[in-house]
C-alpha cells in the first residue's frame, strides 16, 4: 500500500494512548498501558499476543464492557459514524454507549459459549444479530450480510 492510498482511506477507529487497570486487592494493577493503532475502512485488524498480554482488555475497553473494578488511566477512543461524525467513545455515559454496541461495533468473543456456533453458517449469524438488534427492515438483511461478507 502506499501512502497515497492510506489518505485516501477513512479512519474509522482510532486508539491513542489507552492506559487501562483493574482493581485488584488493595491496589490498582495497570492491565494495557498507553497503547495506539487505528483501523481503516476495509481494514481488518488482529490483536495477538500470549495470554495474560491485554488482547481481551483492550477489545473490551472499546465498547466499554470492562465492569466495575476496571478505570480507564488515560487515552481517547475516537470512532468514525457512517455520517462522517467522530464520537470519543470513552466520553459517553452507559445509555448512550449502547446505541453503538452491536449496531456500530461488535466483536465475536473467543469463548466457546458465546462465539459463532460451528453448526450454523456465519450468515445466519449475523442475520440474527441484526434482527436481535432490529437493524434496518427484515426484508434487507441478506443482502447487508452478503455486502459485509464480500466488502
Amino acid at each position: 500500500m502506499n501512502d497515497f492510498s492510506l489518505i485516501c482511506m477513512v479512519k474509522i477507529l482510532e486508539i491513542q494512548d489507552l492506559s487501562v487497570s483493574f482493581y485488584s486487592g488493595k491496589i490498582w494493577q495497570q492491565a494495557i498501558k498507553e497503547i495506539n493503532f487505528s483501523v481503516f475502512e476495509g481494514e481488518s485488524l488482529g490483536i495477538v499476543g500470549e495470554s495474560g498480554s491485554g488482547k481481551s482488555v483492550t477489545s473490551l475497553s472499546i465498547m466499554k464492557l470492562l465492569g466495575s473494578r476496571a478505570k480507564y488511566d488515560s487515552g481517547k477512543i475516537f470512532f468514525q459514524e457512517d455520517e462522517g461524525k467522530v464520537v470519543d467513545l470513552l466520553k459517553l455515559e452507559e445509555d448512550d454507549i449502547r446505541l453503538y454496541r452491536g449496531r456500530k461495533i461488535a466483536m465475536i468473543f473467543q469463548e466457546p459459549m458465546s462465539a459463532l456456533n460451528p453448526l450454523l453458517t456465519c450468515g445466519f449469524q449475523v442475520k440474527e444479530a441484526l434482527a436481535a438488534h432490529k437493524i434496518g427492515p427484515k426484508s434487507e438483511y441478506r443482502s447487508k450480510v452478503e455486502y459485509w461478507f464480500v466488502r
